[in-house]
């Protein structure tokens, strides 16, 4: 019996799934125009309402036709979210089809652990298509 009760809480413990950071929209569409330079913003929200630090990395076949100031942004515990600014310059051709680019926010480890850690780290992504 004392097996079975530690099975299911060990089951809930790892249903449980929480992220610290959270960011929206999920997804842009841009329809594909040879050349087209425009903007674009993402909002990474702190639903922790901590202090923290993210690291942002844009990732995909095309990940160097967009562009963001910032490759970090701060939070402190009262900063609810933080709305990112980015730049899209799209080239003079691209495969027909769709093509994906993910901007990843991941939240940067506080301070700095003696020995070994195991754990996660809460990382989100938005992503930008460029239907052609």
């Amino acid at each position: 019996m004392k097996k079975l009760l530690f099975l299911i809480l060990i089951v809930i413990l790892l249903a449980v799934n929480i992220n610290a950071i959270g960011i929206s929209p999920g997804i842009r569409i841009i329809d594909f125009e040879p050349k087209l330079k425009t903007t674009g913003t993402f909002t990474i929200h702190n639903l922790e309402h901590k202090d923290m630090r993210v690291y942002l990395q844009v990732d995909g076949e095309h990940a160097d036709i967009i562009k963001i100031k910032e490759e970090y942004i701060d939070f402190t515990s009262d900063q609810e979210s933080k709305t990112i600014e980015y730049k899209v310059k799209i080239p003079e051709y691209l495969e027909p089809g769709e093509h994906t680019i993910k901007i990843i926010a991941i939240e940067q480890e506080q301070g700095s652990a003696e020995g070994t850690f195991v754990g996660a780290i809460p990382a989100v992504m938005t992503q930008i298509k460029i239907s052609v």
